[in-house]
């Protein structure tokens, strides 16, 4: 299941006050990860609305000021290995992890490991979401994002993050997979800013790296990626502008390399020209033929006779 009509699962005012820290404790445990919460207030007012469930969950709390703790003894048991994102939407929402302390306001966001201690919260009323994602969507994701926490990131990364995650982002039937690149995106922009010329050189970088996780799937264009990216078209061409191929060119020509790569491989012998083109992101057998003999002077059928002699 992904995004859906926002459904009220916890409202306090169902609740007496001296039990709501408790109640609340066990909303977000069921929705979330189990936290250890405080209040200076001894209580906690608001609500917990479900956004979306499914692998990736996002919830939205409005809730008076408290402060939630994921002690060393919780971050070794359940809900561990995985990524959260929190988003403030009213107020400031600050996170700490390894040592660092950041305090977000409307518009950015900063992302954690539920493996390791952390704390979240306001000293104020405020309104914010947190998105769950499984720390496996992406390789080596929960030890990049746990040298990332709580550091600034990208603006234009968050936004695009941010998003997708809310369900702003076009393209549904690639949602979460567009969501595990904008995260890979966010957590690869947490430590710097940099100039432009340097930004333009990285976003190139950046669409290469995309390309390479994506290149089996039909649906990777230049539209993909400048969604991926959070950027526009204009700005992904302009990425490309000093190399020696356009954005459709180079994925072309990568998937004509796997392709060739896959012909030459002694575990492919028994795979049919069709699932080769397949498995390298072609889904028109013919149309991949002629570029394949385009490319290389041969059609796939010779490059692999001659690989068997």
């Amino acid at each position: 299941m992904g995004h859906q009509q926002p459904r009220t699962v916890f409202d306090s005012d169902a609740v007496p006050h001296s039990a709501r820290i408790s109640a609340w404790s066990d909303a977000v445990s069921r929705l979330l990860v189990p936290l250890r919460f405080t209040s200076r207030s001894q209580t906690i007012d608001g609500r917990i609305q479900e956004l979306r469930t499914g692998e990736i969950r996002v919830i939205r709390c409005t809730a008076s000021a408290h402060m939630g703790t994921r002690t060393p003894a919780l971050a070794g048991g359940r809900g561990a290995s995985q990524v959260k994102v929190a988003m403030p939407i009213r107020g400031t929402l600050t996170v700490e992890q390894d040592g660092r302390r950041m305090t977000l306001v409307p518009g950015e966001l900063a992302v954690y490991s539920t493996s390791q201690t952390y704390r979240v919260g306001s000293d104020g009323a405020f309104d914010f979401a947190i998105a769950l994602l499984p720390g496996d969507m992406a390789e080596d994701l929960e030890a990049r994002v746990v040298d990332a926490s709580a550091r600034p990131i990208d603006r234009a990364a968050a936004r695009g993050l941010r998003d997708a995650l809310l369900g702003a982002a076009p393209g549904a039937a690639h949602d979460a997979e567009l969501i595990a690149d904008r995260l890979r995106l966010a957590v690869a922009r947490a430590r710097d800013v940099a100039s432009a010329p340097s930004r333009r050189a990285r976003l190139h970088e950046e669409a290469l790296e995309i390309i390479e996780r994506r290149l089996s799937q039909p649906g990777l264009g230049p539209q993909y990626l400048a969604d991926a990216l959070g950027v526009s078209l204009r700005t992904l061409y302009a990425a490309f502008a000093g190399s020696r191929r356009s954005v459709a060119a180079t994925i072309r020509a990568r998937r004509l390399e796997r392709a060739r790569d896959l012909l030459s491989r002694a575990d492919h012998d028994d795979a049919a020209i069709l699932e080769i083109a397949a498995e390298a992101g072609f889904d028109d057998g013919p149309h991949f033929s002629r570029l394949f003999r385009r490319e290389f002077g041969a059609p796939p059928s010779e490059v692999r006779r001659r690989r068997l002699g």
